[in-house]
């Protein structure tokens, strides 16, 4: 956008424009980030209670197989009916983990198609004109657009350069975060350590006081 002789109102109504013209896709980018998360956390559900069951149904397996195969003995009898129970828990948990999973891998391919339609609209791509790439995002843009309303940039080019200055704090604050976070876990586990390694003297020292 030429900022030749462009007053700041102009400014609020070009970035509004490109609001509503990103707005779709930030939308469909929630979505597919949503059913994403949905995805991957139904591939790691059911499989503690399918384990379990797959224990059990191996475990009365063997109790069938035990003893002579002409005479069903009591204990042959309960190894079947928990066969049964635990074998058929087994296919049902299996069929409702994949079933769901199934779905909400459908809800992701849906969503991934959704969100190129909306990236290939002409409107969008035409918002691409003279607008820096790193900037085109709804987000981005409202930031740009806030600090062109409260007066703290008065042209595109000064509010991109505010931008990218506070980008870069917020990167140094999530690094400082990160570092304190890494900081607090190894003082954690130097305690846990230090803790395992007296317990670990008083029962090497009560061994050898019994010796």
């Amino acid at each position: 956008m030429e900022e030749k002789r462009v007053n700041r109102d102009e400014i609020l109504n070009y970035l509004m424009g490109l609001r509503h013209v990103t707005a779709p896709v930030a939308i469909a980018e929630n979505n597919l980030r949503r059913n994403q998360d949905l995805y991957d956390k139904a591939k790691k559900k059911w499989w503690l209670p399918i384990g379990i069951c797959v224990v059990f149904t191996i475990g009365y397996m063997s109790m069938v197989g035990d003893g002579d195969k002409a005479i069903m003995t009591g204990n042959q009898f309960g190894g079947v009916g928990g066969l049964l129970v635990f074998g058929g828990l087994t296919v049902l948990f299996l069929y409702l983990k994949f079933s769901k999973q199934g779905k909400l891998k459908r809800s992701v391919d849906g969503s991934t198609d959704i969100l190129m339609q909306e990236k290939s609209n002409p409107e969008y791509q035409n918002g691409l004109n003279g607008f820096p790439a790193k900037f085109y995002h709804y987000s981005e843009i409202y930031r740009l657009w806030k600090l062109i309303s409260e007066g703290r940039a008065e042209t595109l080019k000064e509010a991109y350069n505010l931008l990218e200055t506070q980008h870069f704090y917020e990167d140094q604050l999530s690094m400082q975060e990160e570092m304190r976070n890494l900081q607090q876990d190894i003082a954690f586990t130097g305690k846990v350590t230090a803790v395992a390694s007296v317990v670990s003297a008083i029962n090497t020292t009560r061994i050898a006081n019994k010796r």
